[in-house]
């Protein structure tokens, strides 16, 4: 293991959760794992949460993984594992939403043989600090990645993603789209790299970060990144960094919408993309109220 969090989560790991869905099996229903941490009065907790999911050929499984903090300091040090076999389906959302004091770094670990695919969407709506970090293995020829992301930040919240993907086979595809509201002083950082190795000819991979900026304070850093030993793909990166739309507030503003409606309802219009492709009803309610308290906290 070359990563110390995942080293430190394997030697405290006393327990965690395995699932493995078999041949040929569709889950409609999605399965929600809810994680729950506290920190003690006075000292600080470590949590090493542990999943492993291994989907069999021609199965789907519909996951939900929820960590959520009551209170106090403490530390979730999360991995989870997923093993696809040919021809399998997940659809994967991580909703971290930690107390404010709290620190949470995850890594997701992703093997991928052929037309396998795998839909994640990670969402942060902010504590002390964030690190997600995905590591994908694109494996076999048809395998389809996509990873998208929401960070809804204010005060001194901190997100951080560290994303990579190889593209280890021929014709595989790997889509990256992160969303970003970052208010007051918090801070975001994306820095993720695609690696196309010389064999994976007729890669189409893309990377898209959109920043949002609600203050003069606020940080936004990204990095996308390409390396490519490929003659044959298709791969493009970019990234915006910007502020509302002074003349979209103001044609708001004409019809009858004050100023911090017609801030709300653009900022809420910004995180859309990314919550059409959850596919959990309840999960993107709990988003769209999350994003509007942090809203009214900031106008009240």
């Amino acid at each position: 293991e070359n990563d110390v969090f995942a080293s430190i989560n394997s030697a405290f790991l006393h327990q965690g959760v395995f699932l493995e869905v078999e041949h040929a099996t569709q889950m409609e229903a999605p399965l929600q794992i809810l994680c729950v941490s506290s920190g003690s009065a006075g000292a600080s907790v470590m949590t090493v949460p542990r999943i492993l999911v291994k989907v069999g050929q021609n199965a789907e499984i519909k996951l939900v993984v929820k960590y959520v903090g009551v209170t106090g300091n403490y530390f979730v040090n999360a991995v989870q594992d997923f093993i696809l076999e040919k021809n399998s389906k997940v659809v994967f959302t991580q909703v971290q939403s930690d107390a404010p004091s709290a620190w949470h770094f995850s890594k997701n670990r992703i093997q991928m043989p052929g037309n396998s695919r795998f839909i994640s969407t990670n969402t942060s709506s902010g504590n002390k600090l964030a690190r997600h970090h995905y590591e994908a293995h694109l494996k076999g020829s048809g395998a389809e990645l996509m990873l998208n992301g929401l960070s809804i930040l204010r005060g001194e919240e901190q997100v951080h993603n560290f994303i990579r993907v190889h593209h280890e086979a021929p014709q595989c595809v790997s889509n990256q789209h992160f969303k970003n509201i970052v208010n007051d002083r918090s801070r975001f950082s994306f820095d993720g790299t695609v690696i196309v190795n010389r064999g994976a000819q007729l890669t189409n991979s893309n990377q898209l970060i959109n920043n949002l900026m609600l203050s003069d304070d606020a940080h936004a850093e990204s990095k996308p990144n390409l390396m490519i030993f490929a003659d044959d793909v298709k791969c493009t990166h970019g990234s915006t960094v910007g502020r509302l739309n002074e003349e979209q507030l103001f044609y708001l503003n004409t019809r009858c919408l004050s100023q911090d409606a017609a801030k709300t309802l653009l900022t809420r219009s910004f995180a859309e993309s990314v919550l059409d492709a959850i596919q959990f009803p309840a999960v993107v309610q709990d988003l769209r109220e999350t994003i509007l308290k942090k809203l009214e906290a900031k106008h009240a």
